[in-house]
């Protein structure tokens, strides 16, 4: 076959030359905010005492930048080769190698942008373009279509050069034959847990315990009067099993919840008092992994995202199946969002180039749902007994994932639309993971929770226990926000979704299909687990066993009637407790300036010396049957503020000093808060005094 009289790499820079301005171009939107915030010298400075070389963070960021640089080269290595094939298959056509790998260059880019916009649609460059390459055309996106039919045209051109080759008499080499070969083993090996399945493990004695974590999920979209029906799969599974709809969290943040449950106590009581805490601080000794181990079980932890509950195999797991935690997370999450990367960040060999972005919720722009309950197929081992914790938390912010509707809001919503689709998409999810489990044989003999670790808050009219633009609450400052773990007088933040049910022969006994309002708290799951597994009684847990009223006794609830549960706040910086609008470097740098980088480990904590300081200015409360009482920092002179709120919603009212006996329940609340909380609040008093002093 004769080719035009031109070198073997012939246009091979010009390919490359416009791979690199292709990478340049992913980043031009990217690059302000990077500048501006994350990436800026103020930012680093705060979290790092020295240069950041050297470090972990260091070396993740230089393996991020030589992956990227390698695919952008292999792609215009692609691109290349598609336009030397396109020249053979062609030969007559009026134009040079160079403009067929240009043509080809910009026919596949185009192609790679237009499927960029339709399946990331928050991504960098596909965000302007995600309603146009939205579009359904044969039931799939346009821009997908458009994708496959560049695709389409340059595989054909590869295959029209091979045919007019192997007609003139040519031959593949050992060598090509061998690279077929290993091309072909390579697909078989990626994908051999979906070709080899492997079996399940026998049915065990014991129970399989099974916890499932829904982030963010309200209590009140399970409310039957009250729900826009986004959650069908979490619904079916709670009317087999028992609902609490009167449950709590202790602190509305991920991890302090999570060890509640897992520990069975307070977060004052474990250390576990706020997210990203340095792991020696907290207390996890007899602790549900651990308790469980002890018993024979396997304990896995699994979940799609770490940026703030770094719960890892050091709290009693022998399995883990989760992203990488540390800096390099939060920051190449941010930036690792180039067509090309988000072209293979979901497949198998993404897993291998990106560890920090495969399947991880965090990185955001990227995260497909089905990507990480594959991961969890391939990786979790059946053994059985198992205690398994999976989290979910496609229900958190920014409430977007790689196929998210586009997002916007309506500020009169009870939940705003995105959130729902994100529920919507979070149940779906739920339903592929107890399919998944179900295949594996876990379920045939299980006992399942199904929690949330907290609520949101939206700013929506009327959402919280007091009146909207209350006097009382604004003369003190201590008005509602949104999120979770930012204010105690909104119920959705620390109130949870709690079910528990027997799946298969486990306990037979426990009663479906009932929804129970006793008043009950995170901390009770422990000690419920180890009261229906008959496991020794632990003196440690701040929680009650939840069994009898799961097997219905005579009289059960009275028994927890009166009960008093304690909820708080959590550090929320000022400057951030907005939904809307972007964060400048200062702002954003006072915030984390509470953290620290560890340069070894890369883990983010908190400083040691910041966390005393951090406890002082929270929220706290006592919540009763009719009242919640708190304290809030106060403004205008030492020690906190105290008001009485209606759990039913109404005007708060100030209180000055203990109730009188002539209001029971207020008076107790009161008792409680200050036996709970009372060295904080003391502390905060000496500590707003003595800086008077100190400042006269």
């Amino acid at each position: 076959m004769t080719t035009p009289a031109t070198s073997r790499w012939h246009g091979l820079w010009l390919a490359q030359t416009l791979g690199l301005v292709l990478l340049a171009f992913s980043y031009l939107r990217i690059a302000g905010d990077t500048q501006s915030m994350v990436f800026s010298s103020q930012v680093l400075d705060v979290l790092f005492a020295g240069p950041i070389w050297g470090t972990a963070l260091g070396y993740n960021l230089l393996y991020f930048a030589l992956t990227v640089l390698f695919l952008h080269a292999l792609y215009a290595t692609v691109c290349w080769l598609v336009g030397r094939m396109s020249a053979l298959a062609w030969p007559t056509l009026k134009a040079t190698p160079k403009q067929h790998i240009l043509i080809w260059f910009v026919v596949l880019t185009f192609g790679l942008l237009a499927n960029n916009a339709a399946m990331f649609v928050e991504s960098s460059l596909g965000q302007p373009y995600a309603r146009a390459m939205g579009v359904a055309v044969w039931g799939t996106p346009l821009g997908r279509v458009i994708w496959l039919v560049c695709f389409g045209a340059a595989v054909l051109a590869c295959l029209l050069a091979a045919r007019r080759w192997w007609r003139e008499g040519s031959r593949p080499t050992r060598l090509a034959w061998a690279t077929v070969a290993m091309l072909v083993v390579a697909c078989v090996g990626l994908n051999a847990y979906r070709l080899f399945p492997v079996s399940t493990a026998q049915r065990a004695n014991k129970p399989n315990i099974v916890l499932i974590g829904l982030d963010s999920l309200r209590a009140d979209l399970l409310d039957p009067a009250k729900s826009p029906g986004v959650t069908p799969h979490v619904d079916a599974f709670m009317k087999e099993g028992t609902l609490f709809t009167n449950a709590v969290t202790p602190l509305a943040r991920t991890f302090p919840s999570m060890m509640s449950m897992l520990t069975g106590r307070h977060p004052h009581h474990s250390g576990a008092v706020m997210n990203l805490l340095p792991r020696e601080l907290i207390d996890d000794k007899d602790s549900l992994p651990r308790l469980l181990t002890e018993a024979g079980y396997h304990a896995a932890y699994v979940t799609d995202e770490v940026r703030f509950s770094n719960i890892d195999a050091s709290y009693g797991f022998s399995q883990t199946i989760l992203p990488p935690i540390g800096a390099s997370e939060f920051l190449i999450g941010k930036v690792a969002d180039t067509p090309v990367s988000n072209l293979l960040v979901n497949t198998r060999l993404g897993g291998w180039l990106f560890p920090h972005v495969h399947a991880n919720r965090g990185a955001a722009t990227t995260y497909d749902p089905d990507v990480f309950v594959e991961r969890v197929d391939r990786e979790l081992r059946a053994t059985q007994p198992v205690f398994l914790t999976v989290h979910l938390t496609l229900g958190h912010w920014p409430y977007t994932w790689a196929g998210s509707p586009v997002k916007a809001r309506d500020p009169n919503a009870v939940w705003p639309e995105y959130y729902l689709h994100a529920v919507e998409r979070l149940d779906q999810q739920f339903a592929a993971l107890l399919a998944l489990l179900q295949k594996k044989g876990i379920l045939e003999n299980a006992i399942v929770v199904v929690y949330s670790d907290h609520g949101e808050a939206f700013d929506s009219p009327h959402e919280a226990l007091v009146p909207d633009k209350d006097p009382l609450v604004e003369a003190l400052n201590v008005a509602p926000s949104w999120g979770h773990g930012t204010t105690v007088l909104t119920a959705h933040q620390f109130r949870i979704v709690l079910g528990m049910r027997h799946m298969g022969s486990a306990l037979e006994t426990w009663k479906p299909g009932r929804r129970v309002g006793a008043p009950v708290t995170f901390e009770d799951v422990a000690p419920t687990l180890v009261d229906a597994l008959g496991l020794p009684a632990n003196s440690r847990f701040d929680g009650r066993s939840l069994v009898p009223l799961l097997i219905g006794r005579a009289n059960a609830d009275s028994t927890f009637a009166g009960r008093v549960r304690f909820t708080e706040t959590e550090y929320q910086p000022q400057g951030l407790a907005s939904q809307e609008g972007s964060v400048s470097a200062s702002t954003f740098s006072k915030a984390i300036s509470v953290y620290h980088i560890d340069r070894e480990t890369d883990r983010i904590e908190v400083k040691r010396n910041r966390l005393g300081s951090l406890l002082l200015d929270r929220e706290y409360a006592a919540i009763g049957d009719s009242y919640l009482v708190g304290a809030f920092p106060s403004l205008t002179g030492p020690g906190h503020d105290y008001l009485a709120v209606p759990l039913s919603g109404g005007a708060p009212r100030q209180l000055f000093a203990e109730p009188s006996a002539d209001e029971p329940e207020l008076r107790i609340l009161w008792t409680a808060l200050h036996a709970e909380f009372g060295a904080v609040l003391d502390a905060r008093r000496q500590s707003v005094a003595a800086d008077a002093v100190a400042n006269r």
